[in-house]
This record gives C-alpha cells, structure tokens and sequence, in this order.
C-alpha cells in the first residue's frame, strides 16, 4: 500500500511537472515569436537604398563574364520554355482557428500582403454560424480580406 501511495505521489507531481514545463516553453515560444515579429517590423522599416547601391556598384565592379553571361541566359530562356507547357497554379496557405489569434492575424496580413488566398480545412466546431462569426472578425479587424472552406486541398 505504502508502495502505492508513492507511486501515485509520483505520478502525480511528474503530471504537474510536465504540465508546468509546458505551459513555460509556450510563454517562452510566445515571447521568442513576439520578438522575431518585432525584429521583421523593424527590417521592413528600415530604408535599404544604401545597401541597394552597395550591391549595384558590387554588380558593376564584378561583371560576369561571357561564358558565365551566356550560361545564365541559356537558363533562364529553359526555364522559361519548360514553364509554358505547366499550368500555372497559385500557392495557398493553410490556416486554423485553432492557431492562436495574434499568430493567426500576423499569418492572414502576410497572406493578404502577398495576395495569397488562405484556406481553412474545416468549420470552428463543426458550425457555420461560429465559423462566419469567426471569419467575419478577422475580416473587419483588418486581417483578413476572406477565408475558404476547403478540406480537399490538405490531401
């Protein structure tokens, strides 16, 4: 019985263990994206003229050479006849409402940003009306321009 009670104990405090530990690596994650979010915000504002001249003058200073010149243009000229035959299809980008909601806005403004269409697999609890009620927030908090319901497209 005393052997019981141990074991119990044990498994007791490992379970609270665990679960603190997993509730810090979330703050610790949140924060880690908070700051990388921060340090992105920060590149984008910065005017990057300088380094654009910088890498202009490099370019001038370091011309390719014919061979080299040639190559590249024989490339891109495959690279270009290869694509005529595909169809042309555009990326989508796969979002949940099971991501948090800062995550989930940052994700559907880079999304809106580069005119990629987000797609959900399915509706919030298996309900339309919570599902508009969702989407509809994120539309009018400036987010999101619209989200489709397709589960076909995550096979």
């Amino acid at each position: 019985m005393k052997t019981l009670s141990s074991l119990t104990a044990a498994l007791l405090l490992s379970a609270y263990c665990c679960t603190a530990l997993a509730s810090g690596a979330d703050e610790a994650n949140s924060e880690f994206i908070r700051q990388q979010e921060s340090f992105s915000q920060q590149l984008r504002g910065q005017d990057n003229a300088p380094l654009r001249q910088i890498l202009e003058q490099q370019v001038r200073q370091n011309p390719l050479s014919a061979d080299d010149a040639r190559f590249i243009g024989e490339l891109k000229q495959r690279q270009r006849e290869n694509l005529q035959d595909k169809p042309t299809h555009g990326a989508l980008y796969f979002v949940s409402f099971a991501i948090p909601q800062a995550g989930l806005k940052r994700m559907l403004t880079e999304a809106r940003r580069y005119d990629i269409p987000a797609t959900l697999r399915g509706m919030v609890n298996n309900d339309m009306k919570t599902t508009a009620t969702a989407v509809m927030a994120l539309v009018q908090d400036g987010s999101a321009s619209g989200v489709a319901i397709d589960p076909t497209r995550f096979r």
